[in-house]
Formats: C-alpha cells, structure tokens, sequence
C-alpha cells in the first residue's frame, strides 16, 4: 500500500541534501505509518 503522504515524503527527502531533515522526515513518515496502521 503506497500512501500519497508516504510518496510524497520520499520524494521530499530524495530531493534533500541536509541529513538532519532527512532524519526528521524519517521520524515523521514513521509516525505517520503508526497512526495511519490504527
């Protein structure tokens, strides 16, 4: 299951160079498959 909000964080952090938003982006993707597995 390919969710438009997880695609588009891909796509966000494949563009971003910095590792301190790519960390930042990971935890909210995590977060977000959490809350939208309930």
């Amino acid at each position: 299951m390919n969710d438009p909000i997880f695609i588009l964080i891909e796509q966000r952090q494949s563009n971003d160079e910095s590792p301190i938003s790519t960390i930042i982006q990971q935890a909210i993707t995590a977060w977000l498959t959490k809350e939208l597995s309930k």
